[in-house]
């Protein structure tokens, strides 16, 4: 018969309180978690109110162009229509790729988004000045070749792999976000 004061019962006791206590722990978390994204999703639905043309996702609305134009031409589009062209960041970590996934199923050629490295060579910012913190770029890219100084989304690539530097000046279509 084993004595409930034995060092070894203790201790396979005491570990088998902080294992469950931590998978508590992480149920608890993840279960506050999904309530946030899902109290900003209704909050987002709530205050949301995209234009006729636009396209809603999260708190922001989006416009897909379906003419072409530069890179500094479609910005000025936007700018007209009190938006900017799109900037892929969002705060929230797990939305950035849902964001990512969103803008690829909606364009139907290849597409300019905010993002350049024209005012320093490497160092890619987005259109309102923000400093890139993650990528979807295509292998061996960004290069640099020729100059490009501006990304695209490319069409029919994959969701995760489909940014490219290329250009400013090629005539593209464009995403708005405001």
């Amino acid at each position: 018969k084993l004595s409930v004061t034995t060092p070894e019962l203790l201790f396979l006791c005491s570990g088998q309180r902080r294992f469950y206590g931590a998978v508590v722990f992480l149920g608890l978390l993840s279960f506050l978690s999904m309530a946030i994204i899902i109290s900003i999703l209704i909050y987002c639905e709530l205050v949301r109110n995209c234009s006729e043309g636009w396209k809603g996702f999260f708190c922001s609305c989006y416009f897909f162009s379906t003419q072409n134009k530069t890179q500094k031409e479609s910005r000025q589009d936007c700018r007209d229509r009190g938006a900017e062209l799109v900037i892929v960041n969002n705060i929230e970590e797990q939305a950035l790729f849902l964001q990512q996934e969103f803008l690829t199923n909606n364009i139907t050629a290849d597409t300019w988004i905010g993002l350049s490295d024209q005012d320093n060579e490497g160092t890619w910012k987005w259109a309102d000045d923000t400093p890139l913190t993650q990528g979807y770029w295509e292998a061996d890219q960004p290069d640099d070749w020729r100059g490009e100084d501006c990304v695209q989304f490319g069409k029919g690539k994959k969701k995760e792999a489909n940014w490219n530097d290329i250009s400013c000046d090629e005539s593209l279509r464009w995403i708005c976000e405001k």
